[in-house]
């Protein structure tokens, strides 16, 4: 028996691991996350690491590009073109070789757009010095682990293919509190809930926001 226990207020999809993504009103859903969520990841050609703002010393500045899909994806079919907008205002598709040149510009490291994060691949995180936030022993420490740890192989997550914020940790993060409006939080979520109202609707292996249409 299935028991409703919050609603999705915002459904995001990020098609370029530790880029800015899209907002969506629904999208299909299964064990390896949103369809065509962190669909790509940027891989550190001299270390072979996958690159990930959580190392914000090397990686910062891919939170400056933007990446969605030129049309929505569908289940059962190949993946659409994902297109990067850079800081400049500059645009390019996923697919294109020259595509790395103007990121590995803007990183200020040789990097290479994947489709497909390989069973040894890793990336860096760094625990800043906050109390509360860091696990105690790991503040202010960089850590090395690997990618797709807890989720299904040869995709670009880390721990969990289906992050869920609830509001008043997205308000936290960004300084706000109760009863003001919520910036938005500099970390991904893929969806933002509100619990304690009627659920999200899932349709099959759909997971939409409740006004959203339904086919």
């Amino acid at each position: 028996m299935s028991q409703n226990v919050g609603q999705i207020s915002a459904l995001h999809r990020y098609p370029v691991k530790s880029m800015q993504g899209e907002a969506l009103e629904e999208s299909w859903a299964n064990e390896r996350g949103l369809l065509g969520d962190r669909a790509w990841g940027v891989v550190d050609q001299s270390t072979g690491k996958i690159a990930s703002a959580k190392q914000p010393r090397l990686w910062r500045r891919l939170l400056e590009c933007h990446a969605r899909f030129t049309e929505p994806p569908r289940a059962g079919q190949p993946l659409p073109a994902v297109q990067i907008t850079t800081p400049d205002g500059a645009q390019y598709s996923c697919h294109e070789p020259a595509a790395s040149k103007p990121l590995s510009l803007l990183l200020g490291r040789q990097v290479v757009l994947s489709e497909t994060s390989q069973p040894e691949a890793r990336y860096e995180d760094y625990w800043p010095d906050i109390e509360n936030l860091s696990p105690e022993g790991f503040r202010d420490q960089l850590t090395e682990l690997p990618v797709a740890w807890m989720v299904p192989q040869g995709t670009f997550f880390d721990f969990s293919s289906l992050p869920c914020h609830h509001h008043a940790s997205a308000r936290g993060a960004a300084g706000g509190s109760a009863g003001q409006p919520d910036r938005a939080p500099a970390f991904p979520p893929e969806h933002r809930a509100q619990l304690g109202r009627r659920c999200c609707g899932f349709h099959r292996e759909r997971v939409a926001r409740p006004d959203a249409a339904h086919e």
